[in-house]
């Protein structure tokens, strides 16, 4: 029985949808569709990833272990794309196995967001043309890549690896301000996987990346801006005492700097910040104040110059406490002597405080304070310096 015209034309309609369904399925499961391949080692299928698939080269696997000349000699030439006026368009014609085109291709997986793809293909770069001048653009293409994939430790260790070989190459500060951004990101708040997928803390990390900048460009920009960025990091927390070290540090390396005086008054701001109370230590008191004095002298007319001198009368106010409440505690426990000495100094050195005349007023509740040698103590004989006792003082 012949076939009807109407039927045979649904026949070859169905077939063809199902070839499409057929063919979508196995590209859906070898990853054809996806447009950044996260695979680390190079996947030949990868090449239909992403826009201009048809370009990119074929590879064999089996290639690998064999040697240079045999490998090009089996690559045929590709063709580059270069983005014109919003669409690719064809460049010139390179071989894959050139140094110039493999790097052409890694350029354009970068353009194209191809990440995985920009990493395996700078590691066979690397393995292929070892210690070729192109391999510090290659590696950059690569740190860049890992941070748009969100991997920050491992971005930094391909610009690491750039800077180790190519110190003073064409892309060294592009590297250093990829490093920067790196530090900045662990410092707020960006984990460093471990293994590929273990999250761990990494401000450690990002002060040590920083601290590494500062001394592998001394006296430039980014190492200004690195030093710059942890001190500030450890004010913003509080860890005053790392604050003041890091700002030191900056004002010994950058003396020329703008922000010196930024840099002087949060140092001076800091070491007031490790005081804590009058009951403690007042040495962070006396070093603030020694710097907010220095301060006001060297920069005047700085905005912070009135802020400084408001701090200065704090400080003087709250030495002035200590003075006075020391000397409230030896009068307590019954040290007279000591007390009226110690009343005495707070009124000498802090008149121009509230505390030297509360020092003044309980020197004078005490009266008169006979100041009695202990017993046991050696007297020297009278006019010989130095000499050895003659007598001990009688016992009362």
């Amino acid at each position: 029985m012949r076939m009807s015209r109407k039927m045979s034309a649904t026949l070859t309609w169905a077939a063809v949808a199902a070839s499409v369904v057929l063919w979508t399925g196995v590209a859906a499961a070898q990853g054809v569709n996806s447009p950044i391949n996260f695979e680390d080692d190079f996947d030949p299928d990868a090449r239909g990833a992403g826009a201009g698939s048809a370009d990119i080269p074929d590879f064999d696997p089996s290639a690998a272990t064999d040697d240079d000349g045999a490998r090009r000699a089996r690559q045929r030439p590709v063709q580059d794309m270069e983005w014109v006026d919003g669409q690719w368009t064809p460049a010139a014609t390179r071989e894959f196995s050139t140094p110039e085109g493999m790097l052409a291709w890694i350029r354009q997986y970068a353009d194209r967001h191809q990440n995985a793809l920009v990493i395996s293909t700078t590691r066979r770069f690397l393995k292929t043309f070892p210690g070729d001048p192109r391999s510090e653009e290659a590696m950059l293409l690569s740190g860049e890549a890992e941070m748009r994939r969100g991997r920050f430790w491992q971005a930094y260790t391909w610009f690491e690896r750039q800077l180790d070989a190519w110190s003073a190459g064409e892309f060294s500060a592009r590297a250093l301000q990829r490093q920067f951004e790196v530090g900045q990101a662990f410092l707020a708040g960006k984990w460093r996987l471990v293994w590929g997928f273990l999250p761990l803390p990494a401000k450690t990390d990002g002060i040590d990346i920083l601290m590494k900048i500062v001394d592998r460009a001394p006296g430039s920009a980014i190492g200004e801006k690195s030093m710059m960025t942890v001190a500030d990091f450890y004010f913003n927390r509080q860890e005053y005492v790392q604050a003041v070290q890091a700002y030191d540090r900056y004002q010994e390396l950058f003396k020329s700097s703008p922000r010196l005086a930024y840099v002087t008054y949060r140092a001076a701001l800091a070491t007031f910040g490790t005081f804590h109370t009058v009951r403690h230590d007042e040495t962070p008191l006396i070093d603030a104040e020694q710097r907010f004095t220095m301060f006001t002298k060297r920069f005047p007319r700085d905005a912070q110059a009135a802020q400084a001198t408001t701090i200065l009368v704090t400080i003087r106010d709250l030495r002035g406490q200590k003075a006075f409440e020391t000397a409230e505690y030896y009068r307590k426990v019954g040290r007279a002597e000591s007390a009226a000495m110690l009343y005495e100094r707070a009124a000498d050195n802090f008149a121009d405080t509230a505390w030297g005349d509360r020092a003044t007023a309980a020197r004078a509740k005490l009266g008169d304070v006979q100041r009695k040698r202990p017993v046991g103590t050696a007297i020297p004989a009278p006019g010989v310096a130095g000499a050895s006792s003659t007598r001990m003082e009688d016992r009362p």
